[in-house]
């Protein structure tokens, strides 16, 4: 049957080669809901991005400062390697997602994970350097160690020629839209 999963499709990349193989092998459709792709505040962006508005893309970031007490892992499955992972699969996938979506694959990335605050199998809090393809830099900070309640969901692409900040609570809102020579367009944005 075709079948529409939510993130992630798995957690391990040999189990989604096999899972795309057996796909095509039955003539049906397998693929991943990342709905954040669709926000209006996201697909501006992606348009805008794409005309080459910002000019070239000097860095790009995703900040997930989250709130999950231990409470929240104290099942048989979440934070669990086998049937859940940790920040970066579970809550910030779709903010990655959407900042791989408009700014390319990511060519190099250096990270360091750790349990900050809860315990789990998986992590509660990555930090990761990346480099695009396209050749900017990239920063992204995800964390369910965050006390008291969840603070900040957040995208931000620097360009030569602006800067951009999508926030809110699923990447909803256009918080900063600043160009070095703004247009009327851009200040009503």
């Amino acid at each position: 049957i075709n079948v529409l999963c939510e993130k992630p499709l798995t957690l391990l990349p040999k189990e989604n080669i096999d899972l795309s193989k057996l796909a095509n092998k039955n003539k049906v459709i397998l693929s991943v809901a990342f709905q954040n792709r669709l926000n209006p505040a996201v697909v501006f962006l992606k348009n805008y991005i794409d005309k080459k508005k910002f000019g070239k893309i000097v860095k790009a970031s995703v900040s997930l400062l989250w709130c999950r007490y231990q409470n929240y892992y104290n099942d048989d499955w979440h934070g669990t390697w086998k049937m859940d992972g940790g920040v970066i699969s579970q809550q910030a996938i779709h903010h990655i997602d959407a900042l791989q979506w408009i700014c390319g694959n990511v060519k190099e990335v250096c990270s360091n994970t750790g349990n900050m605050l809860n315990n789990l199998e998986a992590e509660d809090t990555m930090t990761a350097l990346t480099k695009f393809e396209c050749g900017a830099m990239g920063i992204i900070e995800a964390t369910t160690a965050a006390r008291p309640k969840d603070f900040e969901a957040s995208m931000s692409i620097i360009g030569e020629n602006g800067m951009v900040e999508i926030g809110g609570i699923a990447l909803n809102l256009i918080n900063t839209w600043k160009f070095v020579n703004p247009t009327i367009e851009d200040e009503e944005i």
